[in-house]
């Protein structure tokens, strides 16, 4: 089963669902057909997105939909933003991204 390293701890996923009052889904969701596409197309409009990751998008849509995820644990990331999403494991460079961090 898996566990989930959470603030220095081990929970199972369903108990990580009742301490942080969310629920798991293990694929990406939307509410509609209609809201999926609304959402794709926002995307596909952003002036600052290259046509390199709109590519690795297209090329990736399968993984993506399908929810590659690697090791993960949640950690908290600083008192202003809250918790963050941490990969325990190297991620695949095909996965990358190219982070943009602000001072």
């Amino acid at each position: 089963m898996t566990q989930i390293l959470f603030d220095g701890n081990e929970y199972r996923l369903s108990q990580l669902e009742q301490v942080l009052a969310f629920r798991f889904l293990p694929q990406i969701a939307f509410e509609s057909e209609e809201d999926k596409e609304k959402i794709r197309q926002r995307g596909l409009a952003k002036p600052d997105v290259s046509e390199e990751d709109r590519e690795r998008g297209r090329r990736f849509c399968r993984e993506i939909e399908s929810s590659f995820l690697p090791k993960v644990s949640i950690g908290t990331v600083s008192n202003k933003v809250g918790f963050g999403l941490f990969a325990e494991d190297p991620i695949p460079p095909r996965y990358n991204r190219k982070l943009c961090l602000e001072g």
